[in-house]
């Protein structure tokens, strides 16, 4: 940003008798900043000060470890950011991004209610006249502030009207919170773009802020977390009825959920200066509105838009690692949640998200359900969104990864489906743990229309259930089975008037799933370290009583074989007849897959025991 030079009005003569009376009267009419003011709070200063009337105006942060007392000590250096003059406006929390996307060119957005923030829980949200900057410390020391108003790109740098702190702020680096903001049981909280021991960057500019939403069970668990990740024109608070990836899901009130935001910004919103980032900037990742944006010229206080970029990716998921990983560690702080038994779920963009975050962290995430994403491999050319998968998967050869569900449509032309089906054969292939499940759904959620929903819908038939995932259990990857559907040879993914009729030759099941046919029992599992137990059925809803797999069991906890080894199976039904039974050898992982397992609707008890 430009720095020009400037002087003071006439009182500020009083206090700096060398400035000149030519100097004081050229900023006579430039108003200034009044009522600064500092809350240190959780690791995070907390700047307030009442703002200026009309015009372009924006305001700029300086810091400093001795006080600010003149022009001269608003060198560049000290200057930390610019905020635009809406600082107080929760502007994720006010509009609907949906709307705001469906505004036509050269028409602005008129915001239908203006949420501001709360600093303070139990205390009223910020006024409108009120500007505020959320400053993370970075060492434990004093520091002084002052905010100086930049009207029409001419800064008034006089520091008389109560713009600079007298007394300094006594930092200290401690972890972050969140703060609730209303009876939603929503939150915000202000992030940074360098990071601390316990609060990792997680902004291209300091001080920017992200909404939440948790919904909890009353009861003291512990329970499973599950991440909700929103597509690419929804947000944090989009109702669950417009939308596949659900904060509240079937699986009821038997977890906590924390639907996290992406902001988005498509569209010109009245009385909202947004970032100018190019007539392509809402395909901009994080990453990239950080490279074309550096701190020191784009005003914080406003979120990054971000969708995709035109080299590929998946959009504003793709840079959240750290805050979607902040957020659900945050939530477990402060609710009864098992840390074990982290999840994910998304639509679109969020799906994607879902796929690339928790396959990259294998650690931190159980399981996960993209709906309707995309897959591509990073050797993929040209213009193409999707998660490549093909990679975290293979960069994962022992098989340890989070259990793999994702959710698409065969009448999807926005994100398509051959690219699903390629990744199921994929994971079919490495014998991972997946569940693949498809039905007539475009990619917008339409409920009742011939091409809508089945899986996961009030009257449909449910996905595997993520509250039952964990890092700690163990879980069968099915493979080869026999009664997995028909992907068919017609394309239904092509726009509304060129789709042919469901029934046409070819067409394949319009309903199916690979792999999600079967289930197992986890309250079953006997993981030891020479042997290992589970039971296997297929599913009351599965089209077949009887059908044969592969199983390779994942994530053991206990049971290991080495290379090579030889290890007994034997297969009982539940009277306890032998069924199958036989040798399978370890693969060079010490994985051990039994091929053809014979599975009714009754049950099976698959066993394995290591040969000595």
């Amino acid at each position: 940003m430009r720095h020009f030079s400037f002087v003071f009005a006439f009182i500020a003569l009083l206090f700096h008798p060398t400035i000149s009376t030519a100097q004081t009267s050229a900023a006579t009419s430039l108003s200034q900043v009044t009522e600064l003011k500092a809350l240190f709070q959780n690791g995070q200063t907390f700047l307030t000060w009442h703002e200026i009337a009309g015009g372009d105006v924006r305001y700029n942060v300086y810091r400093s470890k001795a006080p600010l007392q003149s022009a001269e000590d608003l060198s560049p250096d000290k200057r930390l950011t610019q905020v635009y003059d809406y600082s107080s406006l929760n502007l994720m929390a006010s509009i609907n991004r949906m709307d705001l996307s469906k505004v036509g060119q050269g028409k602005k957005y008129a915001i239908p209610k203006r949420v501001y923030f709360v600093i303070e829980e139990g205390k009223a949200p910020l006024s409108d006249d009120t500007g505020l900057f959320v400053a993370t410390a970075h060492a434990n020391e004093t520091v002084y502030y002052a905010v100086t108003a930049v009207t029409n790109g001419t800064e008034n740098k006089d520091l008389s009207s109560a713009n600079a702190l007298a007394e300094g702020v006594a930092e200290k680096v401690e972890p972050v919170q969140a703060y609730r903001q209303n009876d939603e049981v929503d939150y915000v909280h202000w992030v940074d773009d360098q990071g601390t021991p316990s609060y990792p960057a997680m902004g291209a500019t300091p001080g920017g802020a992200y909404n939440f939403r948790v919904h909890a069970p009353k009861g003291n668990g512990p329970y499973a977390l599950i991440g909700v990740l929103h597509g690419a024109l929804f947000q944090y608070n989009t109702p669950d009825k417009e939308r596949y990836g659900k904060l509240d899901g079937l699986e009821g009130d038997t977890s906590v959920r924390v639907s996290l935001d992406s902001p988005l910004i498509r569209g010109e919103i009245e009385g909202i200066t947004l970032p100018s980032l190019g007539r392509d900037s809402f395909r901009r990742s994080t990453s990239q509105v950080a490279a074309s944006a550096s701190a020191s010229s784009r005003p914080a206080g406003s979120q990054p838009t971000f969708l995709r970029s035109r080299s590929g990716g998946f959009g504003g998921w793709g840079s959240a690692d750290a805050r979607v990983l902040w957020t659900m560690d945050w939530v477990a702080a402060n609710y009864p949640v098992d840390k074990d038994r982290y999840s994910l779920r998304g639509e679109s963009m969020g799906g994607m998200g879902s796929i690339q975050i928790a396959l990259s962290h294998p650690d931190r995430f159980a399981a996960f359900n993209g709906y309707v994403p995309a897959f591509r491999r990073a050797s993929d050319s040209g213009f193409g969104i999707g998660s490549d998968a093909y990679s975290l998967v293979e960069q994962h050869s022992d098989g340890n990864l989070p259990f793999i569900m994702f959710t698409a449509g065969r009448a999807d032309n926005t994100v398509k489906w051959a690219d699903k089906v390629e990744f199921a054969k994929f994971a079919d292939a490495q014998k991972v743990g997946y569940a693949f499940y498809w039905d007539r759904r475009q990619h917008v959620y339409i409920p009742g229309d011939e091409w809508a929903p089945t899986w996961d819908e009030p009257n449909g038939m449910p996905t595997m259930d993520l509250t039952k995932f964990s890092l700690r259990k163990s879980f069968p990857a099915i493979s080869q089975l026999s009664i997995n559907s028909d992907f068919g040879k017609v394309d239904f993914a092509v726009k509304p008037a060129e789709r042919p009729k469901a029934d046409v030759e070819g067409a394949g099941d319009l309903i199916g799933s690979w792999n999600g046919w079967a289930g197992w029992d986890f309250d079953t599992i006997k993981d030891e370290k020479d042997s290992y137990e589970i039971t296997l059925f297929l599913q009351p809803f599965a089209k077949q009583n009887s059908a044969t797999a592969t199983i390779t069991p994942r994530r053991l906890q206990a049971f290991s074989a080495q290379p090579n080894d030889q290890v007994n199976f034997v297969v009982k039904d539940k009277a306890g007849k032998v069924l199958k039974q036989g040798i399978a050898p370890a693969d060079k992982y010490g994985a051990v897959s039994v091929p053809e397992v014979p599975l009714t609707k009754e049950g099976v008890v698959l066993a394995l025991s290591t040969m000595k």
